[in-house]
């Protein structure tokens, strides 16, 4: 193999390997064995649009012959230019991602052939689904509270009974406004930093909203936040 191509070396089961780059459809030549050949593909960030709740679900395409792997990553993120983190592998065709709400999705695949591989792994397409607000959307506002300090965390939860087909979403704004432009979303269950949210100071709105089948509808009992700062409120 050409040193002009060689990357870097690693150690794998205890055993040390070269590792090289080849663009597609280059020949490799060597005097040595491949033990492993990798491709990856990265998609461009997609963008969920106007009106989007949630992403729903990766559903890809491919063929595998023996020796082949296939593993999917993605990256989710309501700032493209951010460092964000790949989360995976997902190793099936088709996977649930119903718990990402940022509205822009970037998927990778990973496709490997050992030197028993008699063919490589074909990647046909993958799709990506999402949730959008639509005529089964129901949203929720309470007033605008004064809090008399900047908050720095939130935490909400919430109970009832929520179909599988439902998506809440839980947002805040720093005004007295029903326009979803002013509201940032927030995750429910756990501590999220607002400190640096745009528009969010001593006051704070809250929005519910959910989509989901209108055949079955969804149900909140009743919810809670504690938002704190200087000072700290519960608020329920």
């Amino acid at each position: 193999m050409s040193s002009d191509n060689f990357i870097f070396n690693t150690t794998l089961a205890g055993k040390n390997y070269d590792v090289f780059f080849y663009e597609k459809d280059d020949s490799v030549f060597s005097a040595n064995q491949i033990y492993k050949i990798f491709a990856v593909f990265e998609s461009p960030y997609i963008d969920g649009g106007d009106g989007f709740m949630s992403w729903k679900q990766i559903k890809a395409s491919y063929n595998k012959y023996e020796g082949n792997e296939i593993y999917f990553y993605v990256k989710n993120t309501d700032d493209i230019q951010s460092d964000t983190l790949w989360q995976g592998p997902f190793l099936n065709a088709e996977y649930d991602i119903s718990t990402l709400n940022q509205p822009y999705l970037r998927i990778m695949a990973v496709m490997s052939m050992n030197y028993l591989s008699v063919q490589s792994p074909i990647l046909n397409s993958i799709r990506a689904s999402y949730y959008k607000v639509g005529g089964g959307e129901q949203a929720f506002f309470t007033k605008t509270f004064d809090l008399t300090f900047k908050p720095k965390n939130i935490m909400l939860t919430y109970n009832g009974t929520i179909p599988d087909s439902t998506i809440l979403r839980f947002a805040i704004a720093g005004q007295e406004t029903t326009d979803d432009e002013y509201f940032h979303t927030i995750n429910p269950n756990i501590i999220d930093d607002i400190y640096d949210t745009p528009g969010i100071g001593n006051k704070l709105k809250l929005m519910i909203s959910g989509v989901g089948n209108k055949f079955v509808p969804f149900i909140l009992d009743e919810f809670a936040f504690v938002v704190s700062g200087d000072k700290q409120v519960v608020i329920s």
